[in-house]
């Protein structure tokens, strides 16, 4: 008698508990990481990236060179600081491929060498940024820049503050590719900074911008709501089963 007891008791507290995390404590599902990816001479395929966007940017006006065909969710870059952007092409920018773009229909060359976006001697007060639509959605955005003589820092944060922004700091003299995994608890949106954080004492010091590719939004991440309802679904097949 005593053991049908507390078997009840602890039944009663589990539903209990599933009922608090349904009605009003839910878990976060925000997410929101940034990795610089390896081998930064590596060709990098827009196509198969920017599966949901992408776009090549090689000329001061920052408006896309190159850009998917009939493609939606990037923002414009924007531009601050005191130099004068330039553009030019070095030994470290990144060799580019695609098969989608637009103005034309296709890269006829095959691999494209493209020029980068540099401001000059700015440290502290430099910063490339753009933004694009966050959600429940699981997303994933890369970012191609680099430095020379420098350190550059990335800073990505979500408008609704549902997860602490992050921050990476690079300084190798070559291009890379960093990836920005990213999910928020309401319709919010991803801003990203990347900043000519210092230079390296040398006066011929670079911050680089080349391209954003947005890649298709995955499976959503499961709301806690809906995990709890199917424990509670199978809390209630076990009580059924005990009467």
């Amino acid at each position: 008698m005593k053991t049908q007891n507390i078997k009840k008791t602890i039944t009663k507290h589990a539903v209990s508990a599933l009922l608090v995390l349904t009605l009003g404590g839910s878990a976060s599902a925000a997410t929101l990481s940034v990795t610089a990816l390896g081998d930064p001479d590596q060709a990098i395929d827009l196509t198969a990236l920017g599966t949901g966007d992408w776009a090549l940017y090689t000329t001061t006006d920052l408006e896309p060179t190159e850009s998917k065909a009939g493609g939606s969710g990037i923002n414009a870059v924007t531009y601050a600081g005191s130099d004068v952007l330039g553009a030019s092409n070095s030994s470290q920018s990144i060799l580019y491929s695609w098969s989608d773009g637009s103005p034309t229909a296709s890269n006829p060359g095959g691999t494209f060498d493209a020029d980068h976006l540099s401001t000059v001697n700015e440290p502290g007060s430099a910063v490339f940024s753009t933004s694009v639509l966050a959600s429940t959605t699981l997303n994933t955005l890369y970012v191609t820049y680099g430095q020379w003589n420098a350190v550059s820092r990335i800073t990505v944060s979500l408008s609704d503050g549902s997860i602490a922004d992050q921050q990476l700091d690079l300084s190798t003299n070559d291009h890379q590719t960093v990836q920005i995994d990213f999910a928020s608890d309401t319709d919010a949106v991803l801003d990203v900074e990347i900043e000519f954080l210092s230079d390296t004492g040398n006066n011929n010091s670079q911050l680089r911008f080349q391209s954003l590719a947005l890649a298709n939004a995955v499976d959503p991440i499961p709301e806690p709501s809906t995990s709890a309802l199917l424990g509670l679904g199978g809390l209630a097949l076990i009580l059924r089963r005990r009467k």
